[in-house]
């Protein structure tokens, strides 16, 4: 080692890593006292467990001089007592800086909330802050970061993602007429899901009268409109939104009744406080050309079978009115103008005639002026 530039003292492996310089081999070229820890110098030195010799680069030496048997039990002491620094129970523990924790953590969870702190490595057991209520183990770190599993998370690929979208998107916001069928029994509630998600949810059917209650995912719920699927006809969206303007005039609504006309023919909508009924045709399906291909072909037109139904519901004491699907989605006010006026009167006027205005039969002039009666 001659002509090597001397080293000060203050920075040689002497004064910086004595305990190194205590188990120096004899044999080395060089000194403790005359080479820096950062040397790149080949040196030899004794494990601090065993006094096995080893070999190596005096700068990973100086970093842990241990042997491959005693390197891994002095890194755990290392982080144990790393761990025992940091966490103070009551000040930096997960319980006291996250408090919702407490109750998501399980009790099979390798560690407890008062042994982690929020970036902590060791694993914990808890329940997905979702609407899985999946138990999920992370480490302590990660958890806090991502606290739902990857379903909940699923939406756009970031955590809390469903949360933010239950705020605005929830079943129970947007479709609370459906809310309302959901049992006590249900897996989830209205709050907890969305309006087009596939989580599985116990309901009741809309239909007055049905006890029919199913298993079926909220989309399905949602794409019938409350409807179980056995009422002979799917429940329209425009359907769904004249029963809520009839609920919402303070009367008592029943929808697809059977039993008044007979056991096939059903109501789309009863009042039967008032005695009064409420049926809603759609533009196709109550066309001469529908009528035509369908069961009621025997009425041979759609006005035919309209005049039919009123006349049966009328010798069973029940006032018929038509709503036609082109005039509330074109005249939505003018509708709920007249439909106030049959409910609190009993009068139909040119807008609930049961005849057609869709070119199979003009509605005469007479029905612009009043009242159809």
């Amino acid at each position: 080692m001659r002509g090597r530039k001397k080293v000060p003292y203050e920075r040689t492996v002497a004064a910086t890593h004595p305990d190194l310089a205590a188990r120096w081999c004899s044999d080395n070229e060089v000194l403790p006292d005359e080479i820096t820890a950062g040397s790149h110098v080949i040196v030899r030195v004794r494990c601090p467990s065993c006094e096995e010799v080893r070999e190596g680069r005096l700068q990973k030496l100086a970093r842990s001089s241990f042997c491959r048997a005693h390197a891994y039990q002095e890194a755990g002491r290392k982080i144990a007592a790393k761990r025992a620094a940091v966490l103070q129970v009551g000040v930096n523990d997960l319980a006291t800086t996250h408090p919702e924790w407490a109750e998501r953590i399980t009790e099979d969870s390798a560690h407890g909330p008062s042994e982690v702190w929020a970036s902590s490595l060791r694993p914990i057991t808890f329940i997905c802050f979702g609407i899985c209520g999946k138990p999920l183990t992370k480490a302590a770190s990660v958890a806090v970061q991502a606290p739902l599993c990857q379903s909940c998370a699923s939406g756009n690929g970031r955590a809390g993602y469903i949360q933010k979208e239950l705020k605005v998107r929830s079943l129970a916001k947007l479709r609370p007429e459906l809310a309302a069928l959901f049992t006590p029994e249900s897996p989830h509630s209205p709050d907890e899901v969305l309006v087009g998600s596939y989580q599985w949810i116990q309901a009741g059917c809309i239909v007055s009268g049905c006890p029919r209650i199913r298993l079926v995912k909220v989309r399905d719920l949602v794409a019938k409109d409350g409807s179980c699927g056995k009422h002979g006809k799917h429940v329209s969206k425009w359907e769904a939104e004249v029963a809520g303007f009839l609920t919402s005039c303070g009367v008592e609504v029943r929808r697809n009744v059977r039993g008044v006309l007979s056991s096939r023919s059903e109501i789309d909508i009863l009042l039967p406080e008032l005695g009064l009924g409420v049926e809603l045709n759609g533009q196709y399906w109550h066309s001469d050309k529908a009528v035509a291909k369908t069961r009621r072909g025997e009425f041979g037109t759609a006005a035919a079978l309209h005049i039919t139904k009123y006349e049966r519901a009328r010798a069973k004491g029940v006032e018929l009115a038509f709503v036609w699907e082109d005039d509330w989605s074109d005249h939505r006010l003018l509708v709920e103008t007249a439909l106030r006026r049959f409910i609190h009167s009993g009068k139909r006027d040119y807008l609930l005639s049961h005849l057609s205005n869709r070119g199979d039969v003009v509605r005469p002039a007479m029905f612009y002026k009043g009242e159809l009666d």
